[in-house]
């Protein structure tokens, strides 16, 4: 979802991502000595359903609601890729608020009135998907325009902490290092989010369970970015 305004969060969160890339694009992409730490499924579902375990998903995810800001990129993981092996985890309903939004988006202007609508519908939204990075996003932008600053922040941190947890996922170049993803729609904000484009082509390798998404000229070179979408086959949403 292209956002039709910026604030200094946003510009200050791509700045910290354009050199994160940077240093992920001058390091050999192909070499076998990697910097990433592959996702481990069956470590993180026993860890998250543990209540002994430092990682028990409703423990992590009460401070997540809390907007606790003490989270690290460890807990970060866990909640992230730990919330495909909770009941609510339906990666393919829509909610109905995603249209209402959507059609707002299209306006060439939007008032203070559009973005506490915006608000109201993120926040039904984030309900369903509470790790969506898109809607972080845009209940982050739709909370500064409307003043609530501190509700941004709050935003503002689980976004960027969401695409740091992908982004440590992997490096996109293979399919053995693809990013994992539990939404179809975090593969488009995280290249948004790198500053690149997406062509609308995308190919979805079956074997491997990743997708392949296109990207614009850039000075890279880069033709795309590989995803692991294998927990969207696998979760509790499968047949929503």
């Amino acid at each position: 979802m292209t956002m039709k305004v910026t604030d200094t969060n946003t510009i200050s969160i791509m700045k910290r991502l354009t050199i994160f890339l940077g240093f992920l694009l001058g390091m050999n992409m192909q070499a076998q000595q990697t910097s990433f730490l592959k996702v481990y499924f069956a470590a993180i579902e026993t860890a998250v359903a543990s209540a002994a375990s430092p990682f028990y998903f409703p423990a992590l995810f009460a401070r997540y609601r809390n907007a606790d800001t003490t989270l690290s990129m460890e807990e970060f993981r866990y909640l992230y890729y730990g919330f495909t092996f909770q009941e609510n985890y339906q990666p393919y309903k829509r909610p109905e608020a995603e249209s209402a939004i959507q059609e707002l988006m299209q306006h060439d202007t939007l008032t203070t009135d559009d973005f506490n609508v915006i608000r109201s519908h993120g926040l039904d939204i984030l309900k369903q998907h509470p790790f969506s990075t898109r809607y972080l996003l845009t209940s982050a932008v739709a909370c500064t325009q409307t003043g609530r600053h501190e509700e941004a922040r709050k935003y503002y941190f689980q976004y960027e902490s969401l695409i740091s947890t992908i982004l440590s996922s992997g490096d996109g170049a293979t399919e053995q290092s693809a990013w994992s993803v539990i939404l179809i729609s975090d593969e488009a904000e995280l290249i948004s989010a790198l500053g690149f484009q997406r062509t609308g082509q995308q190919k979805m390798l079956g074997k491997s369970l990743c997708d392949f998404v296109y990207v614009g000229d850039n000075e890279y070179d880069i033709d795309g970015f590989y995803f692991d979408i294998s927990r969207l086959f696998s979760g509790a949403g499968v047949g929503e």
